[in-house]
């Protein structure tokens, strides 16, 4: 337990945020926000709910005077400090908080509904921190690894539907902007882990979404917490550089196009129209395969490059079709992005069995005025009893 104005002010500081920004967000003055902190002034419940709503929080998790530990919570902690080798912007932060406690209470949601752990529980049983091996060579075997767990043998149809419905991990739609990470993983007990996509950036384009989703599953497979690893995508180990992102890079390329085509294409993938029929064929994006052609034909970057001249970047429709949230096109409009998905059908749901209350499911569903469940349900086509 901890002195809940200690705790405050320690989870603010690792998130990133000043007095100031918070007693701005929260419209409460700075004075009132490190009295707070300083356990001199006691709280009211709508200060208090002002505070947890610009920290990625639960209301009730801060009423009492003792603030309890929790390992769901935590994992957001340690996704935010570990942020900060990025130096996102306070923008960037509070919309990454904001996604990873949409991802934390749908983790514990579904904890508390389906005991069974994630399908890539005990993937792995060796630690990765300890490896001797370069990045890529690694990924590269973690890659033909998990191919062969999963009986992959051509192109993945669908990263989003691997990710979700072979391995049990939800993808969080997230607008980080174009200056925020293109994914993160967050992590809870059980082993489960949940995906945050940023639907802006790179990522609009379908084929970088693969590899996103891709790298991010590399993470969850190997670096979860507990295998030796820190196991967030944001994280830049001072130990080992970007070694960690290397190797997620390196898996992300190998699962999804694995070493023997290229190898049996050889000097031929040069040609702009062969180099173009694997894009289509396994779903690469075009740097990607750049850098894997680099690796495995043993060019330099210089040399690729002016002997790939003027390649098709586009990507096939149906690749956009594979990789797109159904939060996207969803209605919801009045619910945030972050939980209009994965957490906002399982809300749903759960009210129309009458196994969560209506309040519960507007704090969990973060939504504010009149607007009703009902109507909620009605936009995402759940029907409530009686309708």
């Amino acid at each position: 337990m901890m002195e809940r104005g200690e705790f405050l002010r320690s989870w603010r500081a690792d998130t990133g945020f000043s007095v100031e920004k918070v007693a701005q967000l929260a419209q409460l003055s700075p004075s009132i926000v490190e009295r707070i902190e300083s356990g001199t002034h006691d709280p009211s419940f709508e200060e208090l709910d002002a505070l947890a709503n610009v920290l990625g929080l639960r209301s009730d998790e801060i009423y009492g005077d003792q603030v309890s530990e929790s390992a769901p919570r935590e994992g957001i902690r340690l996704l935010m400090k570990s942020a900060v080798a990025y130096r996102p912007s306070e923008n960037v932060r509070l919309r990454m908080l904001e996604a990873a406690a949409a991802a934390r209470d749908l983790l514990e949601l579904q904890s508390e509904l389906r005991p069974r752990r994630g399908g890539f529980e005990n993937f792995l049983s060796r630690p990765l921190a300890s490896s001797a091996e370069a990045p890529f060579k690694l990924g590269d075997k973690l890659a033909q690894e998990a191919r062969q767990k999963f009986a992959i043998q051509g192109p993945i149809a669908s990263m989003r539907d691997l990710a979700q419905e072979t391995l049990g991990i939800p993808i969080i739609a997230a607008e980080l902007t174009v200056d925020g990470p293109d994914a993160f993983a967050v992590y809870a007990p059980g082993r489960r882990a949940a995906i945050i996509l940023n639907l802006q950036g790179k990522n609009v384009h379908p084929l970088v979404r693969r590899f996103s989703i891709a790298h991010e599953v590399g993470h969850i497979l190997f670096d979860r917490p507990g295998m030796g690893a820190l196991g967030m995508a944001c994280q830049v180990s001072p130990e080992r550089g970007l070694d960690i992102e290397s190797r997620a890079n390196a898996f992300a390329m190998r699962f999804l196009l694995p070493y023997g085509p290229i190898n049996k294409l050889g000097h031929s993938i040069l040609q702009p129209a062969v180099f173009r029929e694997v894009m289509e064929k396994w779903g690469v994006h075009v740097s990607a395969l750049q850098l894997y052609v680099e690796k495995v034909l043993k060019l330099s970057r210089d040399e690729v490059q002016s002997q790939l001249p003027d390649v098709d970047r586009s990507s096939p429709n149906r690749w956009s079709e594979a990789e797109e949230l159904a939060e996207e096109r969803r209605g919801l409009k009045r619910v945030p992005m972050p939980r209009r998905g994965a957490l906002a059908k399982l809300v749903l749901e759960l009210v129309q069995k009458d196994k969560i209350s209506r309040a519960r499911a507007r704090e969990l569903l973060g939504i504010k005025g009149d607007v009703s469940i009902e109507e909620l349900a009605a936009e995402a086509d759940v029907p409530l009893d009686g309708e």
